[in-house]
């Protein structure tokens, strides 16, 4: 299929007053007996006899004393103040008031992105981790115990998954592009049982649905006139595999060995079904297991698009929905680049899955040789073409 045939689909101020009062008493001397007043005098020190004048001067100096008393009692209280103030330490005071506002964390800032994997690697999520995307730092990270950073993406670590799934939804209702790191990974499809066979979706219904690929690889491999790379984001690859000599190029994993024969395989079936043209970059993004994180997925969607590639390949699913990984899937989009998901293998509906319930990713469910539904196979409107899946 010709790219351009594929769909093109961010105060400290503190006042001190003291206020003194100033009290003035006026002590005014008896009239003098047997002495007639004709006129009212003021009356002065002259009209008192020596011991009234001491009496009156002495009330004067006590009330003087009493004043002054009062006056020295602020002065060496307000110094006292002062002292003390003086005397606190000055570490003390800065740990208190640092104390009053969040602790400052660390930012772990990376450089590639295996320095990302390795971070993620020797840190795993467990539920305690959300991939959280900024170009700006958050000013509050919602209590977090781990911050890390690399383009954009930030990786805010917390005690419990419940508190980094309350800081998710504080997030998410900030506006913010956040979701809990939790696990994307692959596993193969198996016959089920009847009570897990989509009754309720007839396979039918889903063949009409679906374009079926099948044909069109039996008549021909595919081919274009030009170079293309597929970015295939999986395990690594098996460079020793004979369906791959020649075919692949440098990836953006220092080491692409496969420890899992997944990614082989998903490129071993590239490689039957293309020209010789057709190259593949591996992206070894999920670990021996078969298991990545939103975070490992959403770096390798990135890498694949800066590397320039045509095509990405994503055969793992997960429960839920992810803005991170619709970010970076439409990011691609926005570049012409698609991107090529698996529906998932639980015999359920795709929508309930990302990235296949992705709108701007290319969902791929399974038949089998037959043409048949894959019983084990996803299923859905997010559905948007059906290929062979069983005994490739």
């Amino acid at each position: 299929m010709k790219r351009n045939n594929v769909i093109r689909l961010l105060g400290f101020a503190l006042s001190f007053v003291i206020a003194t009062s100033n009290i003035t008493s006026t002590v005014y001397a008896a009239e003098p007996t047997n002495v007639v007043v004709e006129d009212v005098v003021e009356p002065t020190t002259d009209t008192l006899d020596s011991e009234e004048i001491e009496d009156t001067e002495g009330a004067d100096e006590d009330a003087n004393e009493q004043t002054e008393s009062e006056a020295e009692e602020g002065a060496e209280g307000e110094q006292s103040a002062d002292v003390n103030a003086d005397s606190e330490d000055p570490e003390e005071a800065a740990e208190e008031e640092q104390s009053e506002d969040e602790v400052v964390l660390p930012i772990q800032t990376f450089g590639s992105n295996e320095e990302v994997n390795a971070y993620l690697e020797a840190n795993p999520s467990n539920g305690k981790r959300l991939v959280l995307f900024t170009d700006i730092a958050p000013e509050d990270y919602m209590g977090a115990t781990q911050v890390a950073t690399h383009e954009g993406l930030w990786m805010l670590t917390y005690e419990d998954a419940d508190k980094c799934a309350a800081a998710c939804n504080a997030f998410v209702s900030a506006g913010y592009v956040a979701d809990i790191d939790t696990s994307v990974d692959y596993h193969e499809g198996e016959e089920l049982t009847e009570e897990l066979t989509p009754n309720d979706v007839p396979v039918e219904s889903v063949e009409e649905q679906a374009v079926q690929t099948t044909d069109v690889i039996e008549e021909e491999k595919l081919s274009v006139e030009r170079n293309v790379v597929v970015a295939v984001i999986d395990t690594g690859v098996d460079a020793q595999d004979e369906l791959l000599q020649n075919r692949l190029i440098e990836g953006l994993s220092e080491d692409m060995a496969d420890a899992n024969g997944h990614g082989t395989t998903m490129a071993e079936i590239i490689a039957s079904q293309t020209g010789e043209n057709v190259k593949i970059m591996p992206i070894a993004a999920f670990d021996e297991s078969g298991t990545s994180t939103i975070a490992k997925v959403y770096f390798a969607i990135e890498n694949a698009i800066a590397e320039n590639v045509d095509v990405i390949n994503i055969s793992a699913s997960g429960l839920g929905e992810s803005k991170v990984l619709t970010k970076a899937i439409t990011d691609a989009k926005n570049v012409s680049i698609p991107v090529i998901v698996a529906a998932g293998n639980d015999a359920s509906d795709s929508k309930n899955y990302m990235p296949g319930n992705v709108l701007d990713a290319i969902t791929i469910s399974a038949t089998d040789k037959e043409k048949n539904f894959a019983e084990y196979s996803n299923y859905g409107e997010t559905v948007d073409f059906s290929a062979i899946g069983i005994l490739v």
